[in-house]
Formats: structure tokens, sequence, C-alpha cells
């Protein structure tokens, strides 16, 4: 079914039976905090005085605690499947219809905020029968009953009445439906299909900080109805910087041409600034024609002396305008190239300057509108995104062109404009591919992130800075028509008037006004953007309705100041100005990314051998790869030569991390993502080669950093040489340069670490058979292992647990052998042992045979002698 299109009722969108469901009437008990009981707590007063005392320190430092239980943020039971790609940032929406759950700025760091104008709304009007002229109109969101947050003023203004009795929520990541049945209209049947890009072994799309929500509208009914669908968006992510000041919101139109399987789009225009317009009205009072010109010249310049610096440039262009309803859309702007002239200066004998001389190419002839002198680069967008030109042929025009070029010679100049458009795709009407045209119209909404980063400095505060870095948003419909898009470009999302305004528009009349406001919101005001589709639904049939949203943030910086580009900039762009071409892309691929979901997980739905609710959790429990304040980069902002040769490798993929928890803000925390790296390795293989790369990295690192262990009060040294980090960093520090941001225990004494990181390497081999990774990771391994042998205190060949909790467990002590740490230690010693046979290495694969064999027999005699 193409957007805008007509089908029968049987399109509805097939929603998996083994999705999370739960009815938006649904009413969770209230959720309770944890607390411990009086003999619970003795225990714990050191520990909770100890970490009182850390945290109030590292604020004052401007850092933010790797975890702080004194001020944590209560969440709901609202959430949803999460919005985004991987490591772009991303929006959970919740299961209600709410926006709630944000890790696009500050870096990494989650915010719990529920923005009240973001939402979908829909009009439904009667077009005929006993109810005809009769609009019936809802936000589709429900405001639980025991939500603690307090009303919004947009509650008393919009009407938000929807009972959710006869709609449903479906979940299964990376996709949600919800389905609204008959709820607004009892014969009309909405489902929003969310579709996300996160689609395993694909490291481009999967990146992409966007989703689509695409909207089946099904007519049970015989009478047709006009139906129409509101998407309201706040520019921010719900924090005090919506209310800065500055933000810019700019509707914007795009054309997308499909021939094909090739997509071409013609042109997305902004409204502009600093711009002005003369209009000379002329007016001939004589009964005589007259040729009447104007003429406009402009210096280039304002007057002062850099006038005459030299170096200035000036271009002829032309430009195609169409309009097609209220939306105008532009085709092929085209420039003189700067070959045509050249500006020549030089010295005279004696070194003073020659009068400027300007030298004229010779015009040459041109067959028609061909020129050999100037090619104009047309970029092909294919589907799956990538940018491809077309071939040219060595005299400098484009294959059809010279095909057809003899045909068109002696064609009428009034024809020929169109024969031009043909030669686009063929003149030869046999060979034409079908040719369809969509519009792409949006709001792009501009955000004003400007942020204080007070950097590191580990015994004293140090300076702020003040970063401007990039943050942009749009939101995006594509139609067949663009008459059936209506916009309000701006409105302010805390006051009454422009709330009451806005819905009382699309309330009477299904539509918004176009009306732009391009001006910059003031200090201490929010405003939004909405864009409304307008479809004419006939009795017994459905129509599709897509929108997408898409954020644009493409650099993330932390506390410490240092910056990283994001994944998707390298496909994207870098400059903070793409969110229009990645709503275009969503919008153009969604389809496909859909279907490649439904390939990947059909084979585990339709498992008969597995229970149904682990095949809901196995796919569901994954949404923590995006929703886990993940970071996946593209290097470092300020990267010297050699790490910008690195990044421009092909195979490069990268940084990346997650938290181990929204209140444990530590960056691949490895005793616990020991356990959670199998769906990585498994799904996205070589971003688990890059994590391990980055554990390695950190084990090789020394850092002379001693502060208080927080259990026993007691002190250690923050990382020491070949023992492998518990984490990779906080975001509130500075990840990846800092490891190993937990206190709590020393982790230079834990026996689990390194025998995970040997454990993971040997398991990444064997999915990806990468002998180079291998090799490469080998040298880490051994240290890693010599290191683990100091704890093997009466040299029999296994490690020892000291008496308290030196390994994951950090609450429980062992002494002596375990079964846990003693068998990791077993398995280490068996891999060491395949990994130098592998490698071919013959002495150490009698070693750690050795010693593999010594320590399996002290494990089995101490462990198991029953």
């Amino acid at each position: 079914m193409e957007v805008g299109d007509a089908s029968s009722i049987s399109s509805e969108p097939k929603i998996p039976h083994q999705a999370w469901t739960r009815v938006l009437s649904n009413e969770f008990a209230p959720h309770k905090e944890f607390s411990a009981g009086l003999r619970e707590s003795l225990p714990l007063i050191g520990l909770g005085y100890r970490m009182a005392r850390h945290t109030r320190r590292e604020r004052n430092m401007h850092r933010v605690p790797f975890m702080d239980p004194f001020q944590t943020q209560f969440e709901e039971a609202i959430m949803g499947v999460p919005l985004g790609g991987i490591g772009g940032g991303t929006i959970c929406r919740g299961w209600r219809g709410d926006f709630v759950r944000w890790t696009i700025v500050p870096a990494a760091l989650p915010t719990v905020n529920v923005v009240d104008a973001d939402q979908f709304s829909v009009s439904i009007k009667d077009l005929s029968g006993p109810l005809e002229g009769l609009r019936r109109t809802r936000v589709l969101h429900i405001i639980a009953k025991e939500t603690t947050r307090s009303k919004a003023k947009i509650h008393k203004y919009w009407d938000f009445s929807l009972t959710g009795d006869n709609t449903s929520y479906h979940g299964l990541f990376p996709q949600s439906w919800t389905v609204y049945d008959g709820e607004i209209d009892p014969s009309v049947k909405l489902t929003c299909h969310q579709i996300s890009p996160v689609i395993p072994h694909n490291y481009k799309e999967s990146s992409m900080p966007a989703c689509v929500f695409s909207w089946t509208v099904e007519n049970t009914s015989g009478i047709d109805k006009e139906i129409s669908i509101m998407f309201t968006f706040q520019n921010g992510t719900g924090i005090s910087s919506d209310k800065a000041g500055g933000h810019k919101n700019y509707a914007y139109s795009e054309t997308v041409i499909k021939r094909g399987s090739v997509v071409s789009t013609e042109d997305a225009h902004y409204k502009t600034e600093g711009a002005c317009v003369f209009s000379w009205t002329v007016e001939n009072t004589s009964g005589i024609d007259k040729e009447i010109s104007i003429m406009f010249t402009f210096q280039n310049g304002t007057g002062i002396s850099s006038d005459k610096a030299g170096g200035h440039k000036n271009y002829a262009y032309s430009e195609t305008v169409i309009k097609r309803g209220s939306v105008v859309s532009t085709e092929d702007a085209h420039y003189k190239t700067e070959d045509r002239e050249d500006v020549v200066e030089g010295k005279t004998e004696n070194g003073k300057h020659k009068k400027r001389e300007r030298r004229h190419h010779k015009e040459r002839k041109e067959k028609k509108h061909h020129s050999k002198e100037a090619v104009v680069d047309i970029k092909i967008i294919e589907e799956h995104g990538e940018e491809k030109s077309p071939e040219i042929s060595d005299g400098g025009e484009t294959e059809t062109e010279t095909e057809n070029e003899t045909e068109n010679e002696n064609e009428d100049e009034n024809n020929q404009k169109e024969k031009d458009q043909q030669k686009d795709v063929g003149s030869d009407e046999g060979e034409r591919e079908p040719e369809s045209k969509s519009t792409v119209v949006g709001v792009k909404l501009e955000h004003n992130w400007v942020h204080e980063i007070w950097g590191l400095d580990w015994d004293k505060k140090s300076d702020s800075t003040l970063y401007k870095d990039p943050l942009s948003f749009a939101i995006a419909t594509m139609v067949d028509d663009p008459a059936k898009v209506t916009y309000m470009e701006s409105f302010c999302t805390s006051e009454k008037k422009s709330l009451q305004d806005i819905w009382n528009q699309f309330f009477s009349t299904g539509r918004l006004d176009n009306s732009t406001n391009s001006e910059a919101s003031q200090e201490g005001e929010t405003i939004g953007a909405a864009l409304c589709v307008t479809e004419v639904v006939k009795g017994l049939s459905s129509k599709e309705i897509v929108f997408t949203l898409a954020w644009d943030n493409p650099i993330t910086r932390f506390v410490s100041g240092n910056a990283y580009y994001r994944r998707y900039t390298r496909f994207w762009g870098r400059d903070g100005k793409n969110v229009t071409h990645l709503a275009r892309d969503a919008l153009l691929n969604y389809k496909s990314w859909a279907k490649q979901i439904d390939d990947w997980q059909r084979p585990v739905l339709e498992d008969q051998l597995l229970p149904e609710l682990y095949k809901m959790a196995l796919f569901n429990e994954l949404y923590y790869i995006v929703d886990g304040g993940t970071i996946w980069t593209d290097g470092p902002v300020d990267a010297n030569l050699d790490m910008e040769a690195v990044v421009k490798q092909p195979d490069y993929f990268g940084q990346f991390f997650y938290l181990e928890g929204h209140e444990y803000l530590m960056c691949n925390t490895y005793d616990v993502h020991f356990y959670a790296s199998f769906p990585l390795a498994m799904l996205w293989p070589q971003l688990q080669l890059s994590l391990q790369r980055d554990i390695a990295f950190g084990t090789e690192m020394h850092l002379d950093i001693e502060w208080d262990t927080l259990h026993d009060g007691g002190s250690c040294q923050r990382l020491v040489k070949w023992c492998v980090p518990h984490d990779m960093g906080n975001p509130g520090e500075d990840p990846w340069n800092l490891p190993n941001s937990y206190n709590i225990q020393p982790i230079d004494r834990w026996k689990d670490l390194n025998c995970k990181f040997v454990l993971q390497v040997y398991r990444d081999y064997n999915i990806t058979k990468d002998r180079k990774y291998l090799t490469e990771m080998w040298p880490t391994v051994e240290k890693a292992i010599e290191y683990l042998l100091m704890f093997d205190k009466d040299g029999d060949g296994m490690i020892e647990n000291e008496g308290f909790p030196d390994q994951t467990y950090d609450t429980w002590s062992a002494e002596g052998v375990s079964a846990y740490c003693g068998g990791l230690w077993v398995a280490t010693l068996k891999v060491a042992r395949a990994i130098s046979y592998v490698l071919e290495d013959t002495k150490k694969f009698m070693r750690y045979d050795s010693m593999y064999l010594r320590a399996k027999a002290v494990y089995h005699e101490a462990l198991w002698n029953g």
C-alpha cells in the first residue's frame, strides 16, 4: 500500500501475538521504592555515610557520581519500546503514548520527562449519512490515574478524554503497535505501527536517530470519512534548556521522485532569515505598449575595506519554482561554473601591481541545452540511502543524453524542456521506468543547546566553558499530494492562547492554517511545531498516513569536555544540518526496515520448541542496547592526523558503550557485560569487538589516582595495569580515558574480571572467525592470566578468594576455592589452551594444557568430593 493510497480492509497490519500487550486503560499498582528494615540497614550505615560523602564531593567538583542513591529518578510503569537506532540518542515512548525518557543530551545521561506537547491527535468527520458533518477530535493519549506528575496547561485546552478501554498496546522491540479500535468513532480503527531501524548486522541504518509512525486508518462503515492525524512536538527534550530561548522552527518541503528502484530528490527548501523583497509595480497609463527593464546592481560587500581585499566571486543561477496547493517545491537550481572566467593578478618586473585583468573564456558552441564545459553534479539517492553519481561519458555528458542527442537535434525550441525532462529517464517509451512523485513536508526544529562544561581536575574545581553543540529535530510526512498536509510552524507550548488556537483550528476543521513564525523563542517560553495530514477514507477501505521523527545531535560531549562524533554522522554528515535528510531517508526506507526485522525475528517466533513468553522476552530485553544511555562514536572531534586516518578506514566501527543501568552510570560494566555480551556478539559482532578492544586498552592502563573504597573505608588505586577494569568510565567524567569509576570495592583484587575477558575473546573469535582480532588480543590475554597467578597463594594451580566481596557479587564474601571464581579460572585456562592451538603456538599450548589439568583437578577435589 503506497502512502495515501486506498486499499481494502484486509491491509490491517499483522501484529505478532508474542508481543507484550496491555490495554491502555490498565492501571498498575503504585510502584514502591526499595526500603530496608532495621536489621538490614545497620550493617550499611558506614557504607551509606561514605557514599553520601563521596557523592557530595563529586557534585561539588561538577562531576556526576557513578551512582547516587540519594537522588534517584522515580520512574513509573509507563515505559514502552524506545525510538531510534543505536548510539545516536534515544527517546523512550511510553505504552500509553507519551514521550517520556530521553538520552540525547546531556551525553548518555537519561532524564525522565514527560513532554505533554509531544502528541498524536485525530479528527474524524462523516462526509454523508445521518451524522454528516459531525467531527470527533481527541488526543491519542490517556493520563493514568496513578500518575504522580502534575497536570500541564495543555491538559486544560486539548481534549485528553480518551478512555483507552478499546485501545491496546503491543510491543516487540524494535517495533510496537497501538490499536485504537473504535475508540473515537465506532467504525474507525487506527493502528500506529512504530518502527525503529535496529537491524542485526547492519551498521549504517542501525545507527540512525530516527523512527517512523505508520498509521493504518480503516473505515469499516459504508460512509466516506475525512480523517486527519496531527503530530505535535516540542522543540527540546523537556529539560531546562527548552526554556532557554533562541530556539527556531522552519517549515520545509522536498519532492521525491521514484524511477523504478532509484530515488532522487529535488531541493529541500527552508525559510530564510536576513532577506528582503523589492516589489516593483509598473503601470502603463498610455495606450502605447512599452518595453520596460529594471536593472538591479549590487556591489559584493558592504562598502568597507574588505570589499577591496580580493577573492570575492559572483555566480549567475536559475531555478524553477512549482506550486502545488499550499506547498512550494523547486526544480534544478543551476549555477554557472567557475571555469568560465578567471581573475588574474600579477606583478610587473619592478614589483608594482598590474591592474586587475579579467580574462573571459571564449564561448564555445553548444548543442542546444547540453554543455561539455559544465556538468551539473546530480546525486541519485538509492533506496538504501547511499549516494551514487550518474555515469558520465568521456565527453562530459551522461550516457542517456548522448544516446538521445541526435534524436532531439531538430526539435522545436518550445518543446525542448519537455524533451530534456524525458532524457532524464530515457526518451524511448519502451525503456522508461515508471515514475512516481511524492512530497516530503515537515518542520525542522533547531534547538539552541548551550551547556556548561567544567572539565576535570581531580583535586580542585576547574574553570567552566560554554559549548554550543548542534541539536535539531524534524517531524515530517510523505504524501502523494502536498495539499493534504497542513502545518503550524511554531506555537507556544507553555501559553494558554497559543494552545487554544492550535486546538481550535484542528477541532473545527481538521486542519492547520500553515502559519509561519521563524522567530527565535524567548527565554522562559517553550515552543513546538505541528504537522497534520488529512485523508478521505472511503467506506470499507483503508489508507496509510506516515510520520517520522528524526533528531540530529552529531557531537556527544562528556563532562570532561572531550567530544566525539556519533556513528550516524559517518553517513549523514557531521555539521548538524542533516536532520531533514535523516527524516527523508526514514520515510523512504521504513518498509525495508520492517521487512528486515521480520526476516530476523520470524524464525524465532515460529519456532514451536520455544515458549511464547521466552520469545517475547528475548526480543524485548534487547531494548537496552538502544535505551541504555548508549553511545556509538565515529572518532573524536579533535582527532589528530593518525586518528583521522584510522577513522577513514572502511572497517572502522567506532567506539561503543552502554550504561550498567539508568541509575548506575558506568560504561560497559564488564562483570555484567559478560552475560549481556551474547546478543551483542551475535547480532552486531563488530560492536562487541570494538568494546573488547577498549577493554584491552584499559587493561594496559595504570591510573595513579588513590581514592577511598566505600565498602570498608580503605583506599586503593583507581586502575592497576593488567587488571581488567570494572568499567570504561562514567559519562559524568571522561569515558574511555578514565576507566574504573567504581570504587565500592578494590577492583585490583577481583578474581572474575580477567577471566571474563579471556573467555569473551575466544567466544568472539568463534562467532566471527576473525583471526586478526584473536592475534591482536593474545598478548593482553596472556598478561591477564599472569596477573591472576598472584591469587594462587599455595601454588596448587587454583586461585583463591580472599574473604571479602572480590567478584561481581559485591556484597557476598567467599574465602578459598569458590565455585564461581574457581570455575571461571578453569574455563580461562582451557580457553587459553585453545587460543594457543589456533595460533599454532605449541610452547604456550603445552603450558596452558598443564595449568588447566592441574586447576581442574584441584577444583573437583575441593568442591565435588562427595
